[in-house]
């Protein structure tokens, strides 16, 4: 299959025969395909509607009752075909007479193969171009027209066009109406910043036209009833016709910021309905730990008059549900005051040696009722004395021991727990002390770690059935951490398992 010469096909209207044909061999020598020759007007006008070529080398003066600025007319209206006029004429009146056809070149005989191929390469490059720019303005056009964003243009003097989506949001019944406004007609006398929506305007314009963009919340109002709507407006420089111009994409975003509104009120709804739960949860985990110490106090005497051993091991497992509740009580009551932030701190000097070996002595007969080894190391380098809430430090150290414990007990191999208290490093006057509590027990997988801290969780939906417990004990130690300026964390693996690493920064007495 022939392909087309790279240079352009082209139609020769030249009704002088010989010259005509001399035009036609120069053409095919510079590498153009001639597709036809015509000698008349009306002759050059069916050829160039029949054959489409890339460009028409037209004569002026022609046999017939037409010239060549006619047919050369036609064959642009009804093609849009580049002409380039060959012709021997080079008057006022002829050149005059030329430019009423929009000619892409003009090349005067006797013409040269340099004169020729420049007209020619200069009107097929002149055509590829308007071609292309017609195609861009369509498809702005197209995309202009359509979009449901309204769209509109403006430079320093005002607006000059808009697309139909900008005369439904602003309520206006035309577009001549519509460029007759200024941006600030568009908008309330203020902005919802207080600001002077005609100075804002402005400045904003002005920006857009020095940064080439611009994006902005904005307050609008529609011209036919005058009610106002938040709207987003980008501003993007351009250049139209040889001018600067600004292309404004405003968004109606009423629903948004009213969806963002009542999420805000539902936000500070759900806040307060909590703070309320907190605070009930709190008032009434009180109202009840009182009376329950009541109960627990009286058992204990109970336990010292003079019982038979069945009378004796009911106030024993009475003791225990009691102390069991009394636990569960203060693990709510604490965790409401973290959550309503009523929960102080109360730094004093102590000794965090004596504190870990307390609580784990505390615990220690525990371990031994359920088989687990029970191991402590304290670092010869931990200072003695720090300041910080010993209350609380035993409270967080006494959740991970007792649950290192739980967890590693009844299992097939022999249970083990080690604590391990160590200095750190210093910062000025803090020393940062890290407590261990590792346990070679079920272990924990990854998924669930990630919401072990979490209040009301536990390992699994069977770690409650199983070892029983209200998913708090982590939670508020964590939040006592934090509160003390440290962090818990867990590296664990099921089976495997679980190493709880306690970090707090606590003020070094002075020596």
């Amino acid at each position: 299959m022939n392909q087309p010469p790279a240079n352009g096909r082209l139609l020769v209207v030249e009704d002088e025969a010989i010259v005509a044909r001399d035009l036609s061999l120069l053409l095919a020598e510079l590498g153009y395909e001639v597709v036809a020759r015509a000698a008349s007007a009306d002759e050059a006008v069916e050829a160039a509607g029949r054959l489409l070529p890339d460009l028409v080398l037209m004569d002026i003066h022609l046999a017939g009752g037409s010239d060549g600025v006619e047919a050369a007319r036609t064959i642009r209206q009804r093609h849009g075909l580049p002409v380039v006029f060959v012709t021997a004429y080079s008057g006022d009146d002829t050149l005059s007479r030329a430019k009423l056809a929009e000619p892409f070149g003009y090349v005067t005989k006797p013409f040269n193969e340099r004169d020729i191929q420049t007209a020619i390469e200069i009107a097929l490059f002149k055509h590829r171009v308007e071609a292309e720019l017609r195609r861009s303005e369509t498809k702005f056009r197209a995309l202009f027209e359509t979009t449901r964003d309204a769209v509109m243009l403006l430079d320093g003097r005002g607006f000059f066009d808009c697309n139909q989506a900008t005369l439904e949001l602003f309520g206006c019944a035309s577009r001549e109406l519509f460029v007759q406004q200024h941006p600030a007609d568009l908008s309330p006398p203020l902005q919802a910043d207080g600001r002077d929506s005609l100075a804002a305007a402005n400045e904003r314009i002005a920006d857009a036209m020095r940064s080439g963009r611009q994006q902005f919340d904005w307050l609008h109002r529609r011209l036919d009833d005058g009610s106002v709507f938040d709207a987003e407006v980008l501003l993007s420089s351009m250049r139209i016709d040889g001018r600067m111009a600004l292309q404004a994409v405003v968004r109606d975003i009423s629903a948004r910021k009213r969806a963002q509104q009542a999420l805000l009120e539902a936000k500070q709804r759900a806040e307060s309905a909590n703070r309320a739960k907190s605070d009930f949860l709190a008032n009434m985990s009180h109202e009840i730990r009182t009376p329950m110490n009541g109960v627990i106090g009286m058992l204990e005497v109970l336990a010292h008059t003079p019982l038979d051993a069945q009378q004796k091991q009911m106030v024993e497992l009475i003791a225990q549900s009691a102390q069991s509740q009394l636990g569960i009580l203060n693990d709510i009551l604490d965790f409401s005051k973290i959550e309503a932030g009523k929960l102080e701190l109360s730094p004093e000097p102590f000794s965090i040696e004596d504190t870990v070996e307390g609580v784990c002595l505390l615990l220690d007969r525990v371990a031994i009722d359920k088989g687990v080894d029970l191991e402590l190391f304290v670092d010869p380098q931990l200072p003695r004395r720090l300041v910080g809430d010993a209350m609380r430090l035993r409270q967080i150290l006494s959740n991970l021991l007792a649950n290192a414990i739980k967890f590693s007990s009844g299992l097939a191999r022999p249970g083990h727990v080690e604590v391990r208290a160590q200095w750190l490093r210093d910062e000025d006057a803090t020393a940062w002390v890290e407590l261990v509590v590792a346990d070679n027990g079920v272990g924990i997988s990854q998924p669930l770690q990630q919401r072990l801290f979490s209040p009301f969780e536990q390992a699994d939906a069977s770690t409650t059935k199983r070892y029983g417990g209200t998913g708090l004990g982590l939670a508020i130690s964590q939040r006592l951490a934090e509160m003390m300026g440290g962090s818990i964390v867990v590296h664990s693996s099921p089976g495997d398992g679980a190493r709880f690493t306690l970090q707090l920064p606590l003020r070094r007495l002075p020596s």
